[in-house]
């Protein structure tokens, strides 16, 4: 004999109440059902559900009574509506998943968007069981391999969100989670596996084929089109008006200038003052060290400390040298000095080794 009852359970801690409707072959006495709402459930998980009692309101003879009585009585006390009832829906349906699509689709908009206010509330903050739940400490993060092109394995992540701190662009994790979930491509100049199929690959012997298979793939399609790079110290920017603004050299037209070759500088490096050269990223990762090379040296004029007598092809060097940090400004005629001589110290002066020539010309 199956048993029809409506039930009201409440919460002795803050008095909000779920009205439901139960059948079940056990006696009614014995039932230790206590109510399976959505919102319900999350409440008995956090208060505990020590701290509930149910009351039985009703006994029904058929299972139709009962949910008609149970709809009765949410829509009379306006449950659906009201912050002290956990209710979400009128019910009368059961919680068959045919009488759960038609309850919803029978639902008003308003209705509508007091359930999901009500499923938003429960789901907030600490109630939410993925609350404090990131990165590491996700149960559906993953540990990741991160290879380099050249050097094989470089680097292991706890999880994605690592990789992207490491690479200091939080909106690379995406693409990243894409290439270890394909297994193909690349992303960000680099190869990527889940730590799994790494494991797995270098066991069964098959790693050094994806490894060779992998750097088939071109790796100037892993930054957007218009990705550029600062050839002096070989940062990468998503786009000119990053870089630009990075920099603060106004609008990104210059630099796609030079890019485009138009022009061979536009900017300063924040600390050496030095003209910067800028590349699209896809086009530098065509380069050889060779052409690198030649192209700094058709950007930049060599320079000369006329204190020494020293030349150098690239101003970065004599900075790093003698950390000297205005020698750009020496060369253009805005300062007599920059750095001392470590044994004498005695100040350097600079200049274009150009303009030199021509001055003794």
């Amino acid at each position: 004999m199956i048993n029809h009852y409506v039930y009201e359970i409440t919460n002795n801690i803050n008095n909000k109440k779920y009205i439901g409707k139960r059948s079940c072959k056990c006696s009614i006495e014995n039932d230790k059902y206590m109510g399976s709402g959505t919102i319900l459930a999350k409440a008995k998980k956090k208060y505990g559900v020590e701290n509930f009692t149910k009351k039985i309101i009703k006994i029904l003879n058929t299972e139709k009574e009962a949910f008609e009585f149970e709809r009765y009585l949410i829509k009379g006390r306006g449950a659906v509506k009201s912050k002290m009832y956990y209710n979400l829906t009128e019910g009368g349906l059961g919680n068959t998943s045919e009488g759960a699509k038609e309850l919803m689709a029978n639902l008003s908009q308003e209705k509508r968007d007091i359930r999901h206010k009500k499923l938003s509330i429960a789901n907030s903050g600490e109630n939410n069981s993925m609350y404090g739940k990131t990165g590491k400490n996700n149960p559906a993060s993953k540990t990741i391999v991160m290879m380099s092109v050249e050097k094989g394995i470089e680097k292991t992540f706890e999880c994605v969100q690592q990789a992207s701190d490491y690479l200091q662009r939080d909106k690379r994790s995406s693409l990243i989670s894409r290439v270890c979930g394909d297994k193909k491509g690349s992303a960000y100049g680099y190869l990527w596996l889940f730590e799994d199929d790494y494991i797995l690959l270098k066991n069964t012997g098959g790693l050094v084929a994806f490894y060779n298979q992998k750097r088939k793939f071109s790796i100037r399609n892993t930054y957007p089109k218009k990705s550029v790079i600062c050839m002096n110290t070989k940062k990468v920017f998503d786009s000119v008006t990053e870089a630009s603004q990075y920099y603060n050299i106004g609008k990104g037209g210059g630099i796609g200038a030079v890019c485009n070759g138009k022009r061979k500088t536009l900017g300063k490096d924040l600390e050496t003052g030095e003209p910067l050269v800028w590349m699209y990223y896809k086009d530098y990762m065509g380069l050889t060290n060779e052409d690198i090379n030649k192209k700094m040296e058709f950007a930049f004029e060599k320079i000369i400390c006329i204190t020494t007598g020293e030349i150098f092809n690239f101003m970065k060097d004599a900075v790093k040298k003698y950390n000297a940090k205005n020698i750009y400004l020496c060369c253009i005629g805005k300062r007599n000095y920059s750095g001392k001589h470590p044994i004498s110290g005695e100040p350097l002066k600079w200049k274009y080794y150009n303009n030199k020539i021509e001055t003794i010309k």
